[in-house]
Parts: structure tokens; sequence; C-alpha cells
């Protein structure tokens, strides 16, 4: 297997887990703190959805911020929440966020949630499907100084690290999923 096509399958593999998890869920187990400084589900969804869309745009593509999907698909527009500037390297992708800062991300549904993830997910997909044959051995055009110099070596990398990351994040959510159902007389449901 090709590593461009382990990549993909990954990000298949990894939106087909989130929708079985989370698209059944109650607003309000989605929204339900585990302790008042915990993420809930819909933050830690949406955080995954911002740091895949970040990276396509912004680390992978050097493109302006305005390019994310968060704003090009008018979900900046429809929740009146624009994270620019916010937290780590201001990538407003939750990463450095104050507490505050996570309180103000929007609401959304799990639909809505999913929608957004299905849309990031898709645009990294033709990403990764129209690059050149030696394009995950170049170096990201994008990586933020910020973050740290010199940042990883090749594309490939950077995905991997993204991507790794985020089955953590999964991970999360379904122990949060866990104890909501717990909490809430559903025993320990498959999550």
């Amino acid at each position: 297997m090709q590593p461009v096509n382990v990549l993909l399958d990954m990000l298949e593999h990894f939106g087909y887990v989130l929708h079985r998890v989370i698209s059944d869920m109650p607003d309000e187990a989605l929204q339900w703190q585990p302790d008042p400084e915990a993420n809930n589900i819909a933050v830690t969804v949406w955080h995954i959805s911002r740091a895949l869309d970040l990276l396509k745009v912004k680390i992978l593509e050097n493109q302006p911020h305005q390019k994310q999907l968060w704003y090009e698909k008018g979900w900046a527009d429809k929740t009146n929440y624009d994270p620019a500037g916010l937290g780590v390297a201001g990538l407003g992708n939750l990463a450095g966020y104050t507490l505050e800062q996570v309180k103000a991300v929007p609401h959304l549904s799990a639909e809505q949630s999913l929608v957004y993830f299905d849309q990031v997910g898709e645009a990294l997909s033709a990403y990764l499907k129209s690059l050149p044959p030696d394009g995950l051995e170049q170096p990201p055009a994008g990586w933020p100084a910020s973050l740290g110099s010199p940042g990883p070596e090749c594309v490939y990398d950077v995905l991997m690290m993204f991507l790794l990351d985020n089955r953590e994040h999964l991970g999360e959510i379904k122990a949060i999923k866990a104890m909501w159902n717990r909490k809430n007389g559903q025993g320990a449901q498959s999550v």
C-alpha cells in the first residue's frame, strides 16, 4: 500500500468512527463536561475539525486563513464566531485557549459537527489525492515558525502527527460518552 493510501484510509476510518460515536448523541450529552475544566464532546469535535482545516489550508498549502472551510462554508457567519488570532500562534483551533475562550466556542449539534468534519475531511482527501508522486516527501509549505522550528520535515510527517493526535481525541470522546452513559443510567453501552 502506498503511503498516501495509508493516510487516506486513516482519515476515512476516523470519520467513520466519529460518525458512529456521536451521530445519535443528544445535545445535552455533547455539551456535558465531566468536570468544570474539561472539554465537552462538541468542543473536542470542533477542535478536531478546526485542526484538520488549519492543517490543509495554513500548514500544507500556506493559504490565508479566510480559505479555511470554517470561513468559506459560512460557519463563521452562521455561528457569529471568528477564532482567528486565538490560542497558540493565533491559529484558533482550541490549543492554548483560556477557559473563557473555550466557553465561547459555538455549540454545534452532532449533525452540524459532522457536516463541518465531513467538509474538512473531503477537502483533505482531495488534497492528498492531488499530490504528485513525491508530494508527501516535500516540506510543509506553511509550518508556522511560532510552533517551533524547523517543524516536521515532510508533509507525510505532519499529516501523520495530526491524524494520530486526532485518534487520541477520539479516545477522549469515547471516554466522555461512556461517563455520560453511566451517569444517566445507560451503563457501559458501546462507544
